[in-house]
Order: C-alpha cells, then sequence, then structure tokens
C-alpha cells in the first residue's frame, strides 16, 4: 500500500529513509520549501545589510551561526548601542572580549536563525577557528620573493 500525504500525492516509500521518519519533511520537499532538519543559510553580504537602521532587524554572526537580536537589543544589560554597534558584522571576537558570563551564551542561542554558507564560514564543526591554507596556482613553484631574491643573486 502506497504512503500518501495529506493531500494525497506524495508516494513516501520513495523518499528518503529520513523523510519516512519525519513526513513533515517530506511534505516540504514536495512544495519545494526547505528541510526542517537543514539550518537556514545566508551570507555574510546578507547579514551585512540587517544593521537595525531604517527600520531593519539586527542580525550578529558568531562563530559562523547567524542570529535575530532585533528583540533583544533594548534588554542588552550594557545598553543597545553595545549590540547596534555591532549589528551586521561577525561580533565573535567582541562577544568574547566582553567576557560574557554563560547566561549570555544561553540567551544567545534562543535568537539563532540558521548560519553562513559553508564556504563563508571562519569556525570548524568543534567552533575552533579554521586553518586557511594559501593554495599555489599550478605551476607556480617559487613565491614573488624567491624569484626577485634569485634574480639579484644570479
Amino acid at each position: 500500500m502506497e504512503e500518501k500525504d495529506l493531500f494525497g500525492s506524495l508516494d513516501l516509500t520513495r523518499s528518503s529513509s529520513e523523510d519516512r521518519l519525519n513526513p513533515l519533511n517530506a511534505v516540504l520537499a514536495f512544495c519545494g520549501l526547505p528541510n526542517m532538519t537543514e539550518p537556514l543559510r545566508y551570507s555574510r553580504a546578507e547579514v551585512a545589510q540587517k544593521t537595525g537602521r531604517n527600520g531593519a532587524p539586527v542580525w550578529i554572526i558568531y562563530k559562523d551561526a547567524v542570529y535575530d537580536v532585533t528583540k533583544y537589543v533594548a534588554e542588552h544589560p550594557g545598553g543597545p548601542e553595545l549590540v547596534t554597534d555591532e549589528a551586521g558584522t561577525d561580533s565573535t571576537k567582541v562577544f568574547h572580549e566582553a567576557g560574557h558570563t554563560a547566561d549570555a551564551y544561553t540567551i544567545l542561542a534562543k535568537y539563532k536563525i540558521g548560519e553562513l554558507h559553508e564556504e563563508e564560514k571562519h569556525y570548524d564543526a568543534n567552533g575552533k577557528k579554521k586553518k586557511i591554507v594559501a593554495v599555489k596556482p599550478d605551476g607556480q613553484t617559487r613565491s614573488c620573493l624567491n624569484k626577485v631574491t634569485c634574480g639579484l643573486l644570479g
């Protein structure tokens, strides 16, 4: 017997095992909507537009996660300007330097709305800063400094 969604048109037997466990995700996929188990993804450029100016929401980035802190700005114990000064930016360093308590991290978690796109992330899955390794273009074996030095020395 064929499993069907509320509208009688979705064959869940052909869906992934995850979708069979959560029929809501199968219905969302059928409607062309994002999977509820996947976080929403944003670009740094999108976040940069959320500065609180002209009625815009206030978003910040903390360790590659995106937070909409619009409703929290007025409640911030240090004053709203401490939050709005960082609006639209990666606030990870500033957040750490402020010496926030464990409660602050709990409060922040309530405002998470998504994550950055994978290619824009600066932290690994454990929250550690990624090491950026420069890749030399094909065929380039010496740096510019080496070429200049070798050219001067003969």
